[in-house]
């Protein structure tokens, strides 16, 4: 990634999606675009069960879509995050470096994601995150 002058204004962000979750095994894209296009991940949040991962580009979110849980993403696979929310935790506060940065072709100010759930009875999930803006 090339070098990028200082952003000014603000730089710790949040976006939060709602987001409506049929019954069953479900798989949701997420686009969290209010982020910029680098950032690092302060906190992760998402108010039911559920799998959420996080990559640098859509291309990486749709090679890693049939990934199982119990399997770990290659290391060059484009993965920033794999995180399991459970009814005890919901909230995720990360180590500090857990950085990311669009690798889109061109690069845009998204960072892509996918919720996966297993709900009994159809519900509003809310997926939030918390992060340190590198680049707009």
């Amino acid at each position: 990634m090339p070098w990028v002058p200082r952003q000014e204004g603000p730089r710790r962000l949040s976006e939060g999606l709602l987001l409506p979750i049929a019954a069953g095994p479900q798989v949701a894209p997420l686009r969290f675009e209010r982020l910029g296009s680098a950032g690092l991940l302060l906190i992760v949040s998402c108010d039911i069960p559920a799998w959420l991962s996080l990559y640098v580009s859509g291309a990486a979110a749709l090679a890693d879509a049939h990934r199982s849980q119990s399997v770990d993403p290659d290391p060059a696979a484009g993965v920033v995050l794999d995180a399991v929310f459970t009814d005890q935790s919901a909230v995720l506060r990360l180590p500090p470096g857990v950085s990311w940065a669009n690798q889109d072709d061109p690069p845009g100010p998204v960072l892509h994601g996918r919720l996966r759930t297993d709900q009994s009875q159809p519900i509003e999930a809310m997926v939030s995150i918390s992060s340190l803006l590198l680049a707009l």
